[in-house]
Formats: C-alpha cells, structure tokens, sequence
C-alpha cells in the first residue's frame, strides 16, 4: 500500500519581499549596520536596482571588515556593500524548489531566498516558518 504523501508548496512557508528589509547593491556599510541594527537581522538580501537577488551579507561579514579596515564611518561609507558580497553565501532557490531541499540546506542557515525564473527576490523562507509549519502538522 503506497503512503499518500502531502506536497508542500514553498508559498506556505514564504515571507514576501514586501515584508522585508533588504539592502541595494549602491549602499555602503554603515548603511548596512544601521539597516541590520534597526531589524535586529544577523544577515540581509542585496538587491540591484531591478530587484535582482545580488546575494545575502551577514554580520561576520561587516564585522570581519571592520576589523581589517578600520570603523571610521566616513571611510565606511565609501564602501558598497556589494564588495562584501560572497557568491557561496546563501545562494537563491527557485520559487519551484522541492520542499526537500529547503529543507536540506534550512538547518545550516536562517532563511533561503527565493527568487522567480527572472531572478527577482520574491521572498525568503525563514527557519522559524518551516518549523512552526512543521509543528502545526498532526503527524500522528
């Protein structure tokens, strides 16, 4: 007897762009601090000017910076953010991805971006939603 099994749409656990905080790929670090500081976010998606997921920076990543560079904020706002950038980081998934995946890569980071077939940001799946969905699941 096959198991009947429930596919999980990715829009359940989403968190639409709208209710995001993102950074533009034009911004400077002490931008990026005061964006992060202000939401309390320990990473954020980068965006180009076409909504295009450009990639995530995390605090490591500015705070890594900072203590190679110096914090004068004049000289941090010289720098965009986009320099920090690292293409490994927190790669985008298609709005298309199997639940298993997310899944997958969802236990080693706190939220997986999701991006439609042009490449826009339309949200991102946060750790805390694929547990809370989880845990709302009677299991039994």
């Amino acid at each position: 007897m096959k198991e009947n099994k429930k596919k999980i749409n990715i829009l359940f656990l989403l968190t639409p762009k709208a209710d995001l905080s993102y950074l533009r790929e034009n911004q400077n670090i002490r931008q990026a601090i005061e964006k992060m500081r202000a939401h309390n976010y320990s990473a954020i998606p980068m965006l180009n000017k076409e909504g295009i997921y450009c990639g995530s920076i995390s605090l490591g990543d500015l705070l890594w910076y900072v203590l190679d560079h110096g914090s004068d904020m004049q000289e941090l706002e010289k720098v965009k953010v986009i320099e920090l950038v690292r293409e490994e980081f927190m790669p985008a998934v298609s709005i298309n991805t199997d639940i298993s995946k997310i899944l997958h890569r969802i236990s080693s980071q706190n939220y997986i971006p999701v991006v439609d077939d042009r490449g826009i940001l339309t949200g991102i799946v946060t750790r805390s939603a694929v547990i809370s969905y989880f845990n709302s699941l009677d299991l039994k």
